[in-house]
C-alpha cells in the first residue's frame, strides 16, 4: 500500500443521514500502511476492509480498558 496522506471519517445516523465530517491529519494515519501491512501478516486472506476493523477494533478495547481503569488521555495521545 501507498504513502497515506489522509482519511476522511463520515459519521452517520440511523438513517444514513451524515452527522459529522472529521477530516483525520496525516500524522495520526500516517502509520496506517504499516498496521495494514502486519494485520494482513497475521490473517493474509483478510482484505482491507477486515483488516481495518481489527484495528479499530484493537484500539477501541484499549480505549475500553483504560475507561475502566480511569486512566486519562495525556496530550501526547490527544496528537
Amino acid at each position: 500500500m501507498n504513502e497515506v496522506t489522509g482519511v476522511v471519517v463520515w459519521i452517520t445516523g440511523p438513517r444514513n443521514y451524515p452527522i459529522a465530517r472529521i477530516p483525520l491529519p496525516e500524522a495520526l494515519v500516517a502509520d496506517l500502511p504499516s498496521l495494514l501491512d502486519g494485520a494482513r501478516e497475521l490473517c493474509p486472506q483478510a482484505d482491507f476492509r477486515a483488516a481495518v476493523r481489527a484495528i479499530w477494533r484493537l484500539g477501541s478495547a484499549a480505549l475500553g480498558r483504560n475507561r475502566q481503569k480511569g486512566v486519562p488521555l495525556v496530550p501526547a495521545d490527544l496528537g
